[in-house]
């Protein structure tokens, strides 16, 4: 099985955190989310690291936000518990003890510009 999130450590002390579904806009699934959180765990609980970089894979969006393919699924209590998993997801990234930078290789819509919100600092790489 493919990792919905791919983790890097690059010169010993920046992480770098990449969404990875960018057949799906890199939209934020449950199973996504969860993946997100181990890593923001490992993150915290690893002093070398004195960066963060979270992008997200492909070149035409960042993160779409929450996966509506998803949702529509989901019954009306289910769709609100992941609305707060989202929102949880994002006060543990505000969290993080060191600088998180928002590297927008792409389009940030609803959810995903909330990630991007979370984040301390904002860039959009060039040809995005």
């Amino acid at each position: 099985m493919t990792s919905l999130v791919h983790f890097s450590i690059q010169d010993e002390q920046i992480g770098i955190m990449t969404l990875n579904r960018p057949e799906q806009a890199n939209s934020l699934s449950a199973p996504m989310l969860e993946e997100i959180n181990q890593t923001i765990q490992e993150i915290k609980h690893d002093e070398s690291i004195r960066c963060l970089l979270i992008t997200g894979a492909g070149s035409k969006v960042f993160c779409a936000g929450a996966d509506l393919k998803e949702r529509r699924l989901m019954t009306e209590a289910e769709a609100k518990g992941a609305v707060r998993s989202i929102q949880q997801t994002f006060i543990e990234i505000e969290s993080i003890p060191v600088p998180v930078i928002a590297v927008m290789n792409g389009h940030a819509l609803g959810g995903g510009l909330e990630l991007a919100l979370a984040c301390d600092l904002r860039i959009a790489r060039a040809g995005a």
